[in-house]
């Protein structure tokens, strides 16, 4: 179980990383909150404010990377159609494989 000292430096971590891969993609956001999701990762709102599940924290690293800039890609373009993957493809190589070992090792709930 998480202890709030953990979930506390994870938020902290989770928001450097988010803020340091923004800056260095030039993809910006509006805000970026925490919760305890059932169905998704995380999530990007139409006026781009990022929302990472507390469940992330289980996650290896590079696939903590991979939500984080696949997040940020919505900040530009809200879909996954053809140009969101060569966009997220750019910034996070090898982002189709992260993709599918997220969808086959790790489930929420």
């Amino acid at each position: 179980n998480l202890s709030s000292a953990k979930l506390k430096r994870f938020w902290d971590e989770t928001e450097q990383r988010v803020f340091y891969f923004s800056q260095i993609n030039n993809l910006s956001y509006q805000k970026l909150i925490f919760k305890t999701l059932k169905s998704r990762w995380g999530s990007c709102s139409n006026d781009n404010i990022i929302c990472i599940n507390n469940f992330v924290y289980y996650l290896p690293l590079h696939l903590k990377e991979y939500i984080i800039l696949h997040e940020l890609v919505h900040t530009k373009i809200k879909n996954h159609k053809k140009l969101f993957w060569e966009e997220l493809e750019k910034i996070c190589q090898n982002c189709k494989s992260k993709r599918k070992e997220l969808q086959d090792n790790y489930k929420i709930s």
